[in-house]
């Protein structure tokens, strides 16, 4: 009983202390050789779990079930149900990852990654669902998945994408019953906690056989995917997401490839009305394309766009005619764009149970992490260790050091210099905008007077009004001031500094010199 009690604090204490960044954070702790897991309201454990997709995937051999999956792994490669065939193929794939540290350490192909998403969605909903609801939802996609119709299959598994997707962008989801009286409902309802504002959610996956034909991108069918998804019944703003599942990878340019051809079928669709001939509601439509699940030997990786039905300021490369306009657009699409950005950062799937990248958390050289709000010691100006607690830092990969901003407890900064392992090396060229932790992104250099302007609203946003009148004053007149409110003003005055900061750096450049017209496009 006490060990049982000791074990209860400890897992208490993980609760409360673990951060991840997104979703509910993985709670586990060490004890008596074994590791236990808290999923939603239960303990699993094991003395073999070195990493979390050694718990991942026993989680969801769990669930399908092994006397199901001896039987489909049995089978021939062509009759093999879609999850029995990632598995036998991921364990062939495994083999030629290097071992680096005891753990094998490489990118995954795609029936790894298939497989591996799908133990992680599975296993994020059980872990955010409400105790009395978590592992018979679970179960019920569990039964979907294992359906011989390939539709079927495929609906399932982006339902459970695309309920993972929300969660790990920090949206509260509440799961809809699809068919209610003669109503059709929406997958799910999802809230973003720091604005309350809610949206009715429809997940929709296109079936395609993943062979590559000439006419694949033009038989997309988000047309048809986008108003079967708009005629169900929704008591909320409307977000439908979906997947293409073609095999293609998306290069730079954008013309005669899938992101073209969805948006110009979003677009014609919005002249549609429903059978009682009523216009559709306006929509965030999210598309997605897995294309490693018609290329599971390939190391490719999940593609995501957003774009607006009746949303015009919502879509790749909008124009805009103002910064303030520009302002007023991302203030109107806060929750999309944190889902986007949550796409794109989280789209790995955690390898350590606190979170570590693996290269660090398995080096045998382990010192502190380099992170934003944690304090190191640094050499002063005289030689003399001090305390400094690092607010930004960027990292020079020709001299294999981070260049790191600490505030001393005085107040002053100092600029030190930090070695980097090579494993350290290889966690920031994967994802260089979180090295130093979610809160310190790196800022791209500035490639248009717009990022200057984004650069500059971050500080000049909540300046005073009078403040900002003065500033001004002297290249606008007072009539036109008076009219504008203080975002106006802010977003006014950070466009004009922009356009200044945009020439001097044009003008600046090795033989550059720049025209009035060049700099304002």
């Amino acid at each position: 009983m006490a060990k049982a009690k000791a074990l209860g604090a400890k897992i208490q204490k993980a609760a409360h202390q673990r951060e991840q960044g997104f979703g509910k954070p993985i709670i586990s702790v060490e004890a008596s050789g074994q590791r236990f897991l808290v999923v939603c309201n239960r303990i699993y454990h094991s003395p073999n779990w070195q990493t979390f997709h050694d718990f991942l995937r026993e989680f969801l051999f769990s669930l399908l079930g092994p006397e199901w999956l001896r039987e489909e792994t049995a089978k021939s490669l062509e009759i093999q149900h879609p999850i029995a065939r990632w598995v036998v193929m991921a364990q062939s794939d495994v083999t030629s990852v290097p071992i680096i540290n005891g753990l094998r350490h490489g990118d995954m192909t795609g029936s790894m990654k298939a497989f591996m998403q799908l133990a992680y969605n599975l296993y994020l909903i059980a872990h955010n669902s409400p105790p009395d609801d978590a592992f018979d939802r679970v179960r019920g996609y569990v039964a979907r998945l294992k359906q011989r119709h390939f539709g079927n299959f495929l609906g399932a598994l982006y339902e459970t994408y695309a309920a993972a997707a929300f969660l790990k962008a920090g949206f509260n989801i509440q799961y809809e019953e699809e068919s209610k009286g003669e109503r059709s409902y929406t997958e799910f309802v999802a809230v973003y906690p720091q604005t309350g504002r809610t949206f009715s959610v429809e997940a929709k996956a296109r079936n395609s056989s993943g062979a590559p034909q000439d006419d694949e991108v033009k038989r997309l069918r988000v047309t048809s995917k986008l108003i079967t998804a708009l005629n169900k019944y929704s008591e909320h703003e409307r977000i439908v997401m979906i997947e293409l599942n073609v095999p293609d990878e998306v290069s730079e340019d954008l013309a005669n490839q899938w992101p073209a051809a969805a948006m110009d079928q979003i677009r014609s669709a919005e002249g549609l009305t429903n059978n009682d001939g009523q216009e559709f509601d306006p929509a965030y439509v999210i598309v997605t394309n897995h294309n490693y699940h018609s290329r599971l030997d390939a190391r490719v990786q999940t593609q995501a766009l957003g774009f607006g039905y009746k949303i015009p300021d919502f879509a790749p490369a909008v124009p805009i005619s103002s910064f303030y306009e520009y302002v007023c657009s991302q203030e109107r699409h806060v929750e999309i764009d944190a889902l986007m950005s949550s796409l794109k950062d989280h789209s790995h799937i955690p390898a350590t149970f606190d979170g570590q990248p693996p290269e660090l958390a398995f080096d045998p050289d382990q010192r502190p992490r380099l992170t934003v709000g944690e304090v190191y010691e640094i050499p002063s100006a005289d030689g003399d260790p001090v305390a400094g607690l690092l607010e930004s830092g960027t990292v020079m990969e020709s001299q294999q050091l981070a260049y790191c901003v600490h505030r001393l407890e005085n107040g002053t900064r100092i600029i030190a210099t930090h070695p980097l392992s090579d494993s350290e090396m290889t966690v920031w060229r994967r994802n260089p905008s979180i090295f130093f932790g979610e809160e310190d992104r790196v800022k791209k250099p500035a490639e248009s007077p717009l990022d200057f302007a984004k650069f500059l609203y971050e500080s000049y946003k909540n300046t005073d009004r009078t403040k900002l009148e003065e500033w001004l004053s002297p290249w606008v007149p007072a009539a036109a001031l008076a009219e504008m409110d203080q975002k106006q003003l802010a977003a006014r005055y950070c466009e004009d500094m922009a356009m200044q900061m945009w020439k001097t750096t044009q003008a600046n450049k090795p033989g550059g010199k720049v025209s009035r017209n060049s700099a304002g496009d």
